[in-house]
C-alpha cells in the first residue's frame, strides 16, 4: 500500500534508500501501521523487483521507484535515525 499511496514507479525513477525509508516511516505513522525494520523494508523492495545500487559517497539508491516532489526531503526528518523496532510484516505494495 505504501508504494501505491506515496511512490512513483517507472524505470527512470530513483530515490535514496534513506529518503524512501523515511517516507515509509511517515506513511506508517499516518496509517497506524507497524513499520518494518529498514533491512526488511529493503528486502521487500527487492522482492518487488526494484533494484538497489550503491553510488557516490557510499549512498544507496533504489531504481524503478521514486518519491513525488511534494514529499519534500524526507532526510530532514530524524525519525529514521532513531527508529529501531518493528518486525511485523507490513504491506509496502
Amino acid at each position: 500500500r505504501f508504494i501505491n499511496d506515496c511512490c512513483r514507479v517507472s524505470p527512470g525513477e530513483t530515490a535514496t534508500a534513506r529518503d524512501l525509508y523515511i517516507a515509509y516511516l511517515r506513511w506508517c505513522d499516518d496509517n497506524d501501521e507497524q513499520p518494518l525494520r529498514q533491512r526488511d523494508f529493503g528486502m521487500k523492495l527487492s522482492q518487488s523487483g526494484y533494484r538497489r545500487q550503491r553510488r557516490s559517497r557510499g549512498r544507496h539508491w533504489w531504481t524503478g521507484i521514486g518519491l513525488p516532489e511534494q514529499v519534500g526531503h524526507p532526510a530532514d526528518n530524524p525519525a529514521a535515525d532513531s527508529y529501531d523496532g518493528g518486525t511485523e510484516s507490513t504491506s509496502i505494495d
